[in-house]
């Protein structure tokens, strides 16, 4: 009982914390994979906040605060689209050494809150199903990352950074549209 009363706050805590480490460092060395994590990072943060506030709400609010949580998650990957573009045009390759060492950090992180919320892989509750969601896909996206770090130094080029951004990209939009469909049933009960 312990675990379910603090495991979604932990959870906001972790995810805050290491948004703020991530980002500061992906915008240091030009990485759009790590921006998008990190961004990744803060949709958790407001995911796992919304979900406490949506659980005490009626199921009218709650609704409400379904469609937030899925705000939540296109609003930061518009913004990383837009760094997509940039990073195009600029072709930066990134420190492949602190993609890496990020990339470790946050797969550390998230395997602590993927495994902290796994009592709600499985919820009929689309709140708690998207906290566990965006845990899930974290874990994907860092090992993408790991790897994108290597091929950068074994390629020396920007590629796998920027294709690895748009993967991460590509999963949240996936998890956006699951929730959305999650939202929907819920209406229809």
């Amino acid at each position: 009982m312990l675990k379910k009363n603090y495991s979604i706050p932990l959870v906001i805590i972790l995810n805050f914390f290491y948004f703020i480490f991530e980002y500061y460092f992906a915008n240091e060395i030009k990485s759009i994979s790590l921006f998008a994590d990190s961004l990744d990072f803060l949709e958790d943060s407001l995911t796992n906040l919304l979900a406490i506030i949506g659980l005490t709400l009626s199921f009218k609010y709650r609704k409400f605060i379904g469609y937030i949580i899925l705000l939540a998650f296109i609003t930061p990957s518009t913004y990383a689209v837009l760094s997509v573009l940039v990073k195009i045009y600029e072709k930066t390759i990134p420190n492949f050494q602190i993609m890496l060492y990020l990339a470790i950090g946050a797969l550390f992180i998230n395997l602590i809150c993927t495994f902290v919320l796994m009592d709600y892989k499985n919820s009929k509750n689309f709140l708690l199903h998207a906290t566990f969601l965006s845990a899930r896909n974290d874990l994907i996206g860092n090992l993408a990352i790991i790897i994108a770090a290597y091929t950068t130094y074994r390629t020396n080029n920007f590629l796998p950074d920027l294709i690895v951004g748009i993967i991460i990209l590509i999963i949240n939009l996936r998890s956006t549209k699951m929730i959305f469909q999650m939202i929907k049933k819920d209406n229809d009960n």
